[in-house]
């Protein structure tokens, strides 16, 4: 049996074949269907379909019927309030129709256009324009069989108010005349004389203190190469600001602004690591001690010690997670504060006495004057040790007091 492809039939049989060796039942059965020769239809449907969708896959796409082949594509750098500017472009597009239009529009003030239609590549150029919105007609852009483009060049005054503006914009519409069937647009941003001078000045003040806190970082020993380099390229650029026509100016400042939050960046990066590794390094060398001289001191020290010790580590969890996340002011805060309890551990360690018996007045541990952690329980777990630290040293000392009065009384007693 042949494979059948639907035809309409509207369920009337008249002019319906046969085609092969096909059982009369089977003819009734496919009735108003056209037998399917296709070779493919050999491998069965399925291998029809997935023939089928691999044409679809090979098959370019359509493209949009209007897109800039060259130019139309503004710089970084923003236009200057009330300054003289230009573009040049090449827009490819696809008219199906002579009843189709495009319209162009620009925010520029005096503007000049000239529009050269070309077809396969050549055209004459049109004759001046001056709105700010100006069209084309289907009269002029339909060139059936043709590779169509226009060479479009605008010129104009850039409006005095800062903000963003619409250089070109360029709508193809259908043959009704309303709906827009490609569009186009360029913006650009315009800055004044004034914000120039602002945001040089800013930049001015954050690469100033970026020297200032390398210098800073340096003298606490943590690697300032990196946000050295930061330094450089952000004064080139306010060097080449102060030289430059606005548009540089401007842009010129940006990058000198934004090397300067890397510079930032790059240092919190650098404070994050050294704090970190200096307070393992001291965490490591408290808890060595805990091993080789703990057992002489007293129970209660060896505990507060255990618990800053556990805040220290608690910090650096936090601070690593920070700094997988880039949030390198946060790991930076977290390193210090691990620091802050590693060195206070290992402060409470340098003054224990060398034997801490139950009887012997207990040397108080040094003042505590950390500032608060980000993690608030912590804090109150070691304000809760240090306190019961410091009931634990009065308590001595009043049996210690107790005894010296024990031992008075015992040598007044008369002896017998």
């Amino acid at each position: 049996m042949f494979h059948t492809i639907l035809v309409a039939s509207g369920g009337s049989r008249e002019g319906e074949e046969t085609y092969g060796m096909i059982a009369p039942e089977a003819g009734r059965r496919n009735a108003g269907r056209v037998p399917c020769l296709c070779s493919l239809c050999r491998f069965g449907a399925f291998r029809c379909f997935t023939m089928a969708l691999l044409l679809l896959l090979i098959l370019p796409a359509a493209v949009s019927a209007l897109f800039f082949e060259s130019g139309g594509v503004p710089s970084d750098e923003p236009l200057s309030a009330g300054q003289n500017a230009s573009i040049d472009c090449t827009i490819r597009y696809d008219a199906t129709s002579g009843s189709e239009s495009m319209d162009f529009f620009t925010d520029l003030g005096h503007t000049r256009w000239v529009f050269t239609v070309t077809r396969n590549g050549v055209g004459t150029p049109m004759a001046p324009r001056f709105g700010k919105f100006e069209s084309l007609t289907g009269f002029e852009l339909y060139y059936p069989g043709t590779v169509t483009r226009i060479d479009i060049s605008l010129s104009g005054t850039v409006p005095e108010n800062a903000g963003n503006i619409t250089l070109l914009r360029i709508r193809q519409f259908d043959s009704d005349g309303e709906s827009i069937r490609c569009e186009l647009a360029q913006t650009v941003r315009v800055v004044t004389e004034a914000e120039i001078d602002t945001a040089r000045a800013d930049a001015a003040t954050a690469v100033a203190a970026l020297r200032t806190d390398i210098d800073t970082a340096d003298e606490a020993g943590i690697p300032v190469a990196a946000a050295e380099a930061a330094y450089s390229l952000a004064s080139e650029n306010l060097t080449s600001a102060a030289a430059s026509p606005s548009g540089a100016a401007w842009q010129a400042t940006a990058n000198a602004a934004h090397a300067a939050a890397e510079g930032q960046r790059l240092l919190a990066e650098a404070y994050a690591q050294a704090l970190a590794a200096d307070a393992r390094e001291k965490i490591t060398d408290v808890r060595l001690r805990l091993d080789t001289e703990g057992q002489a001191w007293s129970a209660e020290r060896r505990m507060v010690i255990e618990a800053k010790l556990e805040a220290a580590e608690t910090m650096l969890v936090l601070a690593d997670a920070s700094f997988a996340a880039a949030a390198y002011d946060e790991a930076r805060q977290h390193a210090d504060a691990a620091r802050e309890k590693a060195g206070e551990a290992e402060a409470y360690a340098d003054e224990a006495s060398p034997v801490e018996t139950g009887v012997t007045t207990a040397t108080p541990g040094p003042a505590v004057t950390g500032t608060a952690t980000p993690a608030a329980a912590v804090g109150a777990i070691d304000d809760a040790l240090e306190g019961i630290d410091r009931i634990t040293t009065a308590i001595r000392d009043i049996i210690a007091a107790l005894s010296e009065l024990v031992e008075g009384l015992q040598g007044l007693m008369p002896s017998g």
